[in-house]
C-alpha cells in the first residue's frame, strides 16, 4: 500500500534528516512517499518494493534492524540493501 498523505510527508522528513534527498520510505506493510506526486515514479516505487521484500525476507522485526546495521557500517550508498533497492530500480530499464 503506497501512502501519500500528512503522515507520509511526516516520515518520509525525519528520514531525510539521516539520509538527505529521501522521497521514499518503507515500513511493513506500507511505503510512504513524499511528495505525493511521487508516487508515479516507477523507479521510485520498484525501489520501495524490494524494501518491501527485504522485510520479508529479513522478517518484520529483523529488517530495521539490519538496516540500521548496514547503514552504520557501510553508509547509506554502500549499504547492500539500497545497493539491492536501486538494482530494482535499473532492470525496469534493462
Amino acid at each position: 500500500m503506497i501512502i501519500t498523505n500528512f503522515i507520509a510527508r511526516w516520515i518520509v522528513k525525519i528520514a531525510a534528516k539521516f539520509t538527505p534527498g529521501t522521497d521514499g520510505v518503507t515500513i511493513w506493510p506500507c511505503i510512504f512517499i513524499w511528495p505525493k506526486e511521487y508516487a508515479d515514479d516507477i523507479c521510485l516505487v520498484r525501489h520501495e518494493k524490494k524494501h518491501l521484500e527485504q522485510w520479508k525476507r529479513y522478517w518484520i522485526l529483523g529488517f530495521p534492524f539490519i538496516y540500521i546495521w548496514f547503514h552504520v557500517k557501510h553508509g547509506y550508498t554502500k549499504n547492500p540493501l539500497e545497493i539491492e533497492a536501486r538494482k530494482a530500480e535499473v532492470k525496469l530499464w534493462q
